[in-house]
């Protein structure tokens, strides 16, 4: 499991805590709170270094054509 999806599963029982589907209404807004930006925060590097490893690959492809 990769950190994004710890932080996804963090703001999915929040929401269902929240909507007391699940137990922990009581930590609801700290699981909400920071599992969010968390997420997000995460998500923004996985996707910053993906883009960085195919910009390299594309690099090393264009110089082994010419």
């Amino acid at each position: 499991m990769t950190a994004d999806h710890r932080y996804c599963v963090i703001c999915r029982y929040g929401v269902g805590a929240y909507l007391n589907i699940l137990p922990g209404s009581e930590w609801t807004a700290i699981m909400l709170t920071y599992g969010f930006p968390l997420a997000i925060i995460v998500c923004r590097a996985e996707a910053s270094a993906m883009l960085d490893f195919f910009r390299c690959c594309k690099r090393k492809m264009c110089h082994s054509n010419a």
